[in-house]
């Protein structure tokens, strides 16, 4: 919230905290310690009655205020020491039923998974099989499907590569879940990215200062928003994880933070900068791109002003090389007159730049 009360105020917008309120909640209960001893609660409907107050708590404080998302569990799958699938898939089947009778019209959901999620593919798809256990429950049960898409940079001498959940992976993934959930129901399930971000940096050492690390992360959550743009169709909400200042992890929670500590903004708001020139008037417009049975490597998107007539050309570059891209309007349907350039890139001294 801090993060988006910062960005708006400096553009002299007023804003309403309670909105973000209702963004997204997710319980903590299965790293609880104490009485559990960090295990989970042997009795689910206890638990359920637990989380089912935890609610109760936040509208009293908030003047009835209730989150418009809830997820049961934050990323499962690294606590499998502690829970079984199964009891994951049972404790988020009763959280809802307990959730929607005390909270009409709160939306459920889950499982946040995160490891997992990179490598559904592996091992001919066995990982898969989690999720799919999972949707046989959600389908008829919970309002979303939620992930926490993450991926990460292998440094090798001068050269770099991307690993983990990049675009085809992570398209792939969305494609399955929601094939999945046509062939069971008939229809979509509506997708929550609650956390997307950039794993770390693998070949560097992240506690030191890097233009390069910085540009990591920024260049991530650009490419993912590509992704989940094209995907807008079943894509509710994604969150990036970019905060606004932190420094708990020393120099490396501070390459994804926003603003240094005397509140100027940091290499990271590039993040967000970028997308400035788009706003709720634009209207996305179908574009195609040559299939040429490879991995793409130019993500387009673009979008219209009704008001105004102009048109808004969004390219992602996933390649480490420049490309040359040429715009085809077929039938002459718009003739540019002008135009205006932004572009974000990693220059030669491997400096992130948002030539504006």
């Amino acid at each position: 919230m801090n993060i988006i009360k910062r960005t708006l105020n400096t553009n002299n917008q007023s804003i309403n905290q309670s909105h973000f309120l209702q963004i997204c909640c997710r319980s903590q209960l299965a790293t609880l310690d104490g009485h559990f001893s960090k295990k989970f609660p042997n009795n689910l409907d206890a638990g359920a009655e637990f989380i089912v107050l935890f609610l109760k708590s936040i509208k009293q404080c908030t003047d009835g205020i209730i989150p418009r998302y809830f997820e049961v569990i934050n990323e499962p799958d690294a606590v499998w020491k502690y829970i079984s699938w199964n009891t994951v898939i049972d404790f988020h089947r009763i959280v809802a039923q307990k959730l929607k009778t005390q909270f009409p019209g709160i939306k459920v959901g889950g499982p946040t998974k995160n490891t997992e999620v990179s490598g559904s593919d592996k091992n001919d798809f066995r990982v898969w099989g989690f999720s799919r256990q999972f949707l046989d429950m959600s389908l008829d049960h919970l309002d979303f499907f939620s992930c926490h898409p993450y991926n990460f940079v292998v440094v090798e001498g001068n050269s770099y590569r991307w690993e983990g959940m990049n675009e085809a992976r992570l398209v792939a993934f969305m494609d399955t879940v929601e094939n999945y959930a046509y062939q069971k129901k008939g229809h979509s399930v509506p997708l929550i990215i609650s956390e997307y971000g950039l794993a770390g940096i693998r070949g560097m050492d992240e506690n030191k200062a890097s233009p390069f690390i910085d540009w990591s992360y920024i260049n991530q959550h650009i490419s993912h928003m590509f992704t989940y743009f094209n995907f807008r169709h079943v894509v509710d909400v994604a969150v990036g994880f970019l905060l606004s200042y932190e420094t708990y992890l020393g120099q490396k929670s501070l390459h994804y933070s926003l603003f240094h500590g005397n509140g100027s903004k940091a290499n990271a708001a590039k993040a967000y900068q970028l997308w400035h020139h788009v706003n709720y008037r634009h209207k996305f417009l179908r574009i195609d791109s040559s299939f040429d049975n490879k991995e793409r490597k130019i993500s387009p998107l673009a979008m219209g002003n009704p008001d105004n007539g102009d048109i808004v050309v969004l390219l992602q570059n996933y390649d480490r090389s420049q490309a040359r891209v040429k715009l085809n309007f077929d039938q002459h349907w718009f003739s540019p007159s002008t135009g205006i350039s932004h572009c974000h890139y990693l220059n030669s001294h491997k400096e992130p730049v948002l030539d504006e």
